[in-house]
This record gives C-alpha cells, structure tokens and sequence, in this order.
C-alpha cells in the first residue's frame, strides 16, 4: 500500500475558458492534514474538488486514480437538500406529511444495529456529534449545522483514504466545533489523509501538518504547516488588507475586500427613500409561541417584542429551533397560524398575504441560498431583492440597474455581475444574497449565518456593513461569537429543553 494519495504536478483549471487554477502541484500522503486556505474566489474549493476528483483538470498530471476519496462542502449539503425536495410529495417545506430521508437514510443501513451497542465506531461518532436525537427527522427540517454534521459522519463511516471538508466550522455551534476539532484530528492520525479548506487563519488547527496557500488561482505557498505559522503568510490572505493594484482580481478572481475602508454610501439607506420609523414602534410581536413537528417539540412559549431602533443578536446550538423562529416572522412556516404573532402592527393570519410581508423584510439565509438556480447570473440575483423573487423575471430599470452596480462594488463582486451562480465560490455567492437583502432599503434586515463561507476581509466587510445599515431593525443570527458588530442592543438565546426552545431575552 503506497503512502501516497493524490500527486498533482503543473495542474491548470479553467472554467469557460478563464483560469481558476493556475500551476498547482503538490503530494498529499497518509497520515497528513492539509489546509488549503485563501481569500474568496482563489480556487480553494475547486483545488478541494481537484482533490477529491469532483473537478477536472485542464492540463498537468492528477494521479489520485486509486483513491477512495470523499467530500463534505455546503455545495455538497445544498445537492441533498434540492434532491429531497424534488422527491418530496407533500409540496409542502414546513409541517410537510412526505418526511423525506433522514440522518438515518445517510449514514449507513447498518446504523440502527450498531447504535444498541455503545462501543461501536457508528454508536461513538453520532453521539460525538449530537445526532442521536435527529436521526429519524427529515434532513429539510434540520438546520445548517445539523446537515453538515450529518453529511460528515456519512462520510468518515464510509472509511475513505482521504477526506475533504469545506469550511468544516460554518454553521456549527461551540460545542459541536469542538468535537469537530477533536475527529478531524482523531483522523489525522489513521491512515488516510484529510485537507481542510477554509479562508480564516484562525481556523488552520493545530494537528496541521501542511498547508497549501492561494490567491487569485495561484499557489503562494506550500510546505509544512509550522514553517507557515512562524511567518510564511500568504500573499492572498495578507493582500486582504491591502489598497494596493496587486490587490484587485483579474482573470475572473475577486479583488479581496480592504477592511480598512469605510462601507461606501451604496451599503447605507439612500436618502430619499429611507425607511421612516419612530424609535420604539412595534415592528414584531410574539405572545406565548410554541412550535412542535408531531413529537419534535421546537419552540416553547415563546413571548418577544421587537421595536425600531433594535438591533438583535439571535444564537443557540444547533436545532433550537433559530430558523423556524425566523420563518414565522417572514411568513413561510404554516405553524404561524393559531399563534399571536404581530409582524409590522398587523397580527398575522388576518388576511396579509406572505408579499406584503416580504416587501418591507431583507432576508439572508442558507435555505433561501439552496432555493436559488445556479444558472442566475450574479447580476440578477441581486436584482431580484427589488421583488422578492427566487429568479429575476421583469425586465429592471435603469435605477435598479445603478442601484445593484453599486452595492456590488461595495461588497467586491462587481468583477462577477455576468457570472452565473454556479460559476462562482459560495462565499461569494452569500455576498450576492447579501446585497439582495440591502437593495430595497427594508424596514427589517434579517441576516441568518452571512458569515457562512467568508474568508476573513470579507467577514470583516459584511459586519462594517452592518454596522453602516440604516434600517429600524435587525435580527442577526450567529454561532461565532467572533463575528459581532457594533451597534446591536438587544440578546435572544434559544436554550432548548424537555417542550422546546426557551427564550433568554436581555439588553445588551
């Protein structure tokens, strides 16, 4: 049994004829941890899938022939996502009768004879990661992390000799990070070999053996990963910071953001249309809120009240229930109806129709990110935000035109306006999303997980954002206590228990 996985020598790869990787050559062996790490839009997700032999090359030598290799990416999580739905026959995403495959259907049909037995290797990792308790739900009613964390156990029982993971951290909440670190480095030592793509240096963990370094499609640095934190930086991640013309994209690659710079006018309320609204109106109300699917009990009694000029932090593990709280507000979850739930002074179920709601409401999340087609040009999904449309379906003004070229170039992606999708990294497809949510200048800006696949300056970028927003409220969703702004006012922690999720409310 050779010791060598995967060779990849002079490696270039080209989409629609533009260069993604540029002259890439490295040797990954057993035994080894890689990190791939680099801004948005350098190619660390299409060297993973390069790895992984998801991806072709277009030129160079690529011998992992032999491999057995699998890969754990959002990409990956939004495929499954999109699969069950379109096998689904209720027609129906919450409270649906169709559960759809669950946790169980993804780990292994040998699953429920192993977990009696609390030593077994399946019976160890799923208690590892907390999915005990889900592994009968259908995989559309978990949320981020538990999907991700699902989709990882799938893979390390099916024993690969290597193991990719994209951004394994986005979405999960403490404590299911670090039983993450410890199976990650639990598998560095077995052998088979795992690389870990992320674009956050804090993120490179300490098991680490070698890292590979990227900006704009090319290596900038390869070799052990103790030589690189001595002070080997790459070029792409210190570059993040820099103001310099080295630091714009070409080629089809991004320019990084520059973290020192202020949030440009495009990102704040335009001024002759800001959002009017006295500080302390009622823009949500919720009186004894509780939420159960059949015997999985979500929410309970939950009272809240959201007034201008709020500016909230939402967090809790995974499953306590955050997205469904968000999806009565915006109207998408049938178990609003019975309830007391105020949205804008107008209780819900009283004859509004989900659009009025969604008119004055700027929403990013994850399951609004998997309901968009790839094909979308980057252009058009920002547009879209004007009619909260999943897809751009009127011909748009000059205005709106303006209106999204500016908040592109606000957030970096203006190079990828006729870029479709698919086309581009996750993380700036969640940028897309992001200005989608700001075009319309909304009463309320929901913003669930932005920071989901950010490299570090874009992180950085998305939260000066926010801190720029001239809105009367936000509602901010987070796992990362590292990714808070300036300016938010209130805290909403979901601690789950035996009924459901309750509420911890405080200033803050």
């Amino acid at each position: 049994m050779t010791d060598t996985l995967v060779r990849l020598l002079h490696v270039d790869v080209r989409k629609r004829l533009v260069p993604i990787l540029s002259d890439v050559s490295l040797t990954i062996r057993r035994g080894e941890t890689w990190v791939v790490i680099g801004e948005n839009g350098s190619g660390k997700s299409t060297l993973g899938g390069l790895i992984a032999g998801t991806v072709q090359a277009w030129r160079g030598v690529v011998d992992a022939s032999a491999v057995r290799a699998s890969i754990v990416s959002f990409e990956r999580a939004e495929a499954e996502l999109r699969k069950d739905r379109r096998e689904d026959t209720s027609g129906i995403l919450h409270g649906a009768t169709d559960p759809g495959r669950s946790p169980a259907d993804l780990l292994t049909p040998r699953l429920h004879d192993r977990l009696a037995d609390p030593d077994s290797q399946e019976s160890q990792l799923v208690d590892s990661l907390g999915l005990r308790k889900i592994l009968d739900r259908g995989i559309r009613f978990l949320s981020t992390g538990e999907l991700r964390k699902t989709l990882l156990a799938a893979e390390l029982l099916a024993e690969p000799d290597l193991l990719v993971v994209d951004d394994p951290y986005d979405g999960l909440d403490r404590d299911s990070r670090s039983a993450l670190t410890t199976l990650l480095a639990d598998s560095s030592t077995r052998e088979r070999a795992t690389v870990i793509i992320t674009g956050r240096e804090r993120e490179v963990p300490p098991f680490a053996t070698h890292v590979i370094a990227l900006m704009r499609g090319r290596v900038t640095y390869t070799g052990t990963a103790d030589s690189w934190r001595s002070g080997v930086r790459t070029a792409g991640m210190a570059g993040a910071d820099s103001t310099s013309d080295e630091a714009h994209g070409h080629d089809g690659h991004p320019a990084a953001a520059n973290p020192s710079a202020s949030p440009t006018p495009a990102i704040r309320a335009r001024s002759d249309e800001e959002p009017s609204s006295e500080t302390g109106q009622e823009l949500i109300r919720m009186n004894q809120v509780s939420v159960a699917y059949g015997s999985a009990h979500v929410l309970h009694d939950l009272s809240w009240t959201v007034a201008s000029g709020d500016r909230w932090i939402i967090h809790g593990p995974n499953g306590s229930g955050k997205s469904t709280l968000l999806s009565l507000i915006t109207g998408e979850n049938p178990k609003l109806f019975g309830q007391e739930i105020a949205v804008f002074g107008r209780l819900r179920g009283t004859g509004e129709s989900v659009w009025e709601i969604k008119r004055k409401i700027g929403f990013v999340s994850g399951d609004l990110h998997v309901r968009f087609p790839g094909r979308l040009l980057i252009r058009d999904v920002v547009l879209s935000g004007f009619h909260d449309s999943v897809g751009l379906y009127v011909e748009p003004s000059g205005y709106e035109i303006e209106r999204a070229t500016a908040l592109m170039e606000s957030l970096g992606i203006a190079q990828e306006a006729q870029m479709r999708l698919r086309e581009v990294s996750f993380g700036l497809q969640r940028l897309a999303l992001i200005a989608r949510a700001l075009i319309k200048d909304p009463h309320l800006l929901i913003v669930d997980e932005p920071c989901q696949g950010l490299d570090d300056a874009h992180v950085r970028l998305v939260l000066r954002a926010l801190e720029a927003v001239v809105v009367p409220g936000i509602l901010y969703v987070t796992h990362d206590p590292s990714e808070l702004f300036n300016g938010l006012t209130h805290e909403l922690e979901l601690v789950p228990g035996p009924l459901g999720s309750v509420a911890r409310i405080a200033p803050l």
